[in-house]
């Protein structure tokens, strides 16, 4: 029996609250295969094993682990089975409720000021008060649509 186990992005939202942006844009996350299991199965043909998650792991949000699963025979044919469940690679996350936009564009223009709403909330997208958080507001600056990307961030 071998499994690989391949990690993707998932956007984050909870349903308590909606409006609010958990997913950092500005992380291009491309993890692909993360790792590659052997083993035997018992005699009820279960098995059990377990993964961690690197520390250095910079993910955007939530992500998605694929499990895909491969058991042979001894005839050398092999089944196939692929499952995926979500993975919170945090304990916390903050959120962001942007106000709308101006009406011809759907930006937030300069000359305005913006209330800006934040919010932590745990894996289960409980509320709950973090300490110490340090937040930075850029403005961004295109001079041509081409530019308007993520990977400019």
């Amino acid at each position: 029996m071998e499994t690989e186990v391949s990690l993707t992005a998932a956007k984050t939202h909870f349903a308590k609250w909606p409006g609010y942006q958990f997913f950092n844009e500005a992380i291009d996350f491309e993890a692909g295969e993360f790792t590659r299991l052997e083993g035997v199965l018992d005699d009820e043909g279960h098995t059990r094993f377990s993964i961690s998650v690197p520390d250095d792991l910079r993910a955007p949000g939530m992500l998605r682990a694929g499990f895909t699963s491969r058991v042979y025979e001894n005839s050398g044919e092999f089944s196939i089975n692929h499952v995926s469940i979500p993975l919170s690679p945090y304990k916390h996350y903050l959120g962001m409720q942007l106000p709308e936009g101006d009406a011809a564009r759907g930006m937030l223009l300069t000359d305005k000021e913006h209330n800006i709403q934040l919010l932590s909330v745990n894996q289960k997208g409980d509320a709950v008060n973090i300490k110490g958080i340090k937040l930075k507001i850029y403005k961004l600056d295109w001079q041509w649509w081409w530019e308007s990307g993520n990977s400019q961030l």
